[in-house]
């Protein structure tokens, strides 16, 4: 979506990604990942195992294979990516 700065583009983002942890909507999706690409840690990332491990740390190597392992055995089926900032 391409729109005026402030018209709600982030809001509307997180409220997605939000909603859909708590099963109220976009539920047709497995996985939901928001990407705040503005974020410099975010953008600096290079591949999604990078990603994975910038924001969770404690369980970096076991996420990252599940994910990445989830996305190989689906294709991405199922899988929504929200990228917020990709200007």
């Amino acid at each position: 979506m391409q729109a005026n700065a402030g018209i709600g583009k982030t809001t509307l983002c997180l409220m997605l990604a939000k909603g859909w942890a708590k099963e109220r909507v976009l539920m047709q999706f497995n996985c939901v990942l928001l990407l705040p690409l503005r974020d410099p840690v975010v953008s600096s990332a290079r591949d999604l195992c990078t990603l994975l491990k910038l924001f969770y740390l404690d369980e970096s190597d076991q996420l990252c294979k599940t994910v990445t392992d989830y996305l190989r055995d689906t294709d991405g089926e199922g899988v929504l990516i929200v990228a917020d900032g990709w200007d």
